[in-house]
């Protein structure tokens, strides 16, 4: 689901920071669905940078408990509504600052510090000018909560975020009825060029090499099944002779035995040769799609747009990855 499109009529990787000055001109309330976070330093604050940090993972784990929703870091700062006191709107200007966080390394804190590690967050950092940012975090609901950050429970509700209840927490845990899993593909730094294309490139093999892991504890999971998808290329085994297990189709290639059973801990490997047919050219973009499941879990995709280049005539490309979208359940794409 797009919170983003919903608010700012516009997917969230395409926002600007003038979309929410624009967007707090007018005012506007919280609630279980959207977060408004100032950036004011108060003189009661104790922890600075650090405790508002905790506040926003705080409250991704919230949403992710809840039924997901958007997070603004950066926003204006609360206020009393003159014609219902007890109610906190936000208009007005933005509460930009000059921390600077790029998607990896933001995500990474929020991955890490959130128990089990989250999925499908989405992260947009805006900037002004004067090198000042505003953060906008979407989050789906959660599939496999409950979720902890620092051994407690959160959630949304009343427009606010909040310690979960235990009976809430046990009806979470009573809906968690399959394994999860997680996949990623591993790509080298730079392919090379065999000596046959006498310094031009008309083939070359590509060695692809895929993870896929159970990060459930309690579930183990069987009959793991895994589908590669490109846009541009081949399978190099495609011509060669037939693997009962495995299925090949030029630009797809399945593996339906990958592992007859996953356990926690213990993530199977796979890896593939992919041929590319680009004669004379220098730079070029492939499309990678991986999907995998297994018998109780549902299928999950990860998407990578890759960039090869090279300087002319030399005997390699440099692999640059674009844009990644990883593990997402195929009923949310």
């Amino acid at each position: 689901m797009s919170y983003s499109k919903d608010h700012f009529g516009k997917e969230i990787f395409n926002l600007e920071f003038n979309d929410l000055v624009d967007y707090f001109k007018i005012p506007n309330d919280e609630t279980d669905r959207i977060e408004y976070k100032s950036y004011v330093t108060h003189p009661s604050d104790t922890g600075g940078h650090k405790e508002k940090e905790k506040g926003i993972i705080k409250s991704i784990c919230g949403f992710l408990n809840s039924e997901g929703g958007i997070l603004i870091w950066g926003a204006p700062q609360g206020q009393a509504d003159s014609t219902e006191p007890t109610k906190t709107i936000f208009h007005g200007a933005l509460t930009p600052f000059t921390e600077n966080y790029d998607k990896d390394s933001f995500l990474r804190k929020v991955t890490d510090s959130i128990t089990p590690s989250p999925r499908a967050i989405r992260f947009k950092q805006l900037g002004d000018s004067g090198g000042n940012y505003v953060y906008v975090v979407e989050i789906e609901k959660s599939e496999y909560s409950p979720h902890q950050f620092k051994d407690t429970y959160y959630m949304r509700i009343d427009g606010q975020t909040k310690v979960a209840p235990h009976h809430y927490i046990e009806a979470l845990f009573k809906k968690i009825s399959f394994p999860k899993l997680e996949g990623s593909i591993i790509f080298p730094e730079k392919i090379y060029i065999g000596e046959a294309t006498q310094m031009r490139f008309k083939t070359a093999n590509f060695h692809l090499h895929y993870v896929i892991s159970n990060v459930s504890k309690m579930h183990n999971e069987h009959e793991i099944f895994s589908r590669i998808i490109i846009n541009k290329g081949e399978f190099y085994e495609a011509n060669t002779a037939p693997d009962p297990k495995k299925y090949y189709r030029d630009s797809i290639y399945e593996n339906r035995t990958l592992s007859p059973i996953l356990f926690y801990g213990s993530p199977v490997k796979d890896n593939i040769s992919i041929k590319f047919h680009e004669e004379g050219s220098d730079a070029f973009t492939c499309i990678f799609r991986l999907v995998f499941g297994g018998k109780a879990s549902p299928l999950v995709s990860c998407e990578y747009e890759v960039e090869f280049t090279r300087e002319r005539f030399r005997e390699e490309f440099n692999v640059n990855v674009t844009y990644e979208r990883k593990n997402i359940y195929i009923f949310d794409l």
